[in-house]
């Protein structure tokens, strides 16, 4: 069986963009006085903030005021990620009678939005290599 040079890249280039990556999100500031538990969400573009749209999501018990959640088996590309400190624990984000979440709530990269949540590109970052550490402050 001859193998040639081209079936090597392509072999090789098959593994690399299929790399399989983890993502490990540190979620500082949580208020372990309050009760409930954090709902953590990871996007790409088409499904932010569609919860029926998320590429993973992970519902935990609060243990201390810093954690650190884990996604595995990510494929490089560009994601946000959405946290919620879920006190009533329902499992979503509660709203007061004028929209505005009263339940503590953050996005990757920090981001703000204005007059409603931050837009992708606010809270995007790149997964490019095996592991990546972000951290979001609740």
């Amino acid at each position: 069986m001859k193998v040639t040079i081209l079936t090597i890249i392509f072999i090789f280039l098959s593994f690399a963009f299929n790399a399989q990556c983890i993502l490990k999100v540190k979620v500082d500031n949580i208020d372990v006085s309050r009760k409930g538990s954090l709902k953590i969400g990871l996007f790409d573009e088409k499904g932010f903030l569609k919860d029926d749209k998320a590429i993973a999501g992970k519902y935990i018990n609060i243990t201390s005021n810093s954690m650190i959640i884990e996604f595995k088996q990510l494929k490089k590309g560009r994601y946000a990620i959405a946290v919620f400190h879920d006190e009533i624990q329902d499992k979503k984000l509660t709203k007061n009678t004028f929209g505005y979440p009263i339940e503590p709530y953050a996005f990757s990269r920090n981001a703000k939005g204005f007059m409603g949540p931050p837009n992708f590109d606010d809270a995007a970052f790149e997964i490019n290599d095996k592991e990546k550490l972000i951290s979001i402050n609740l």
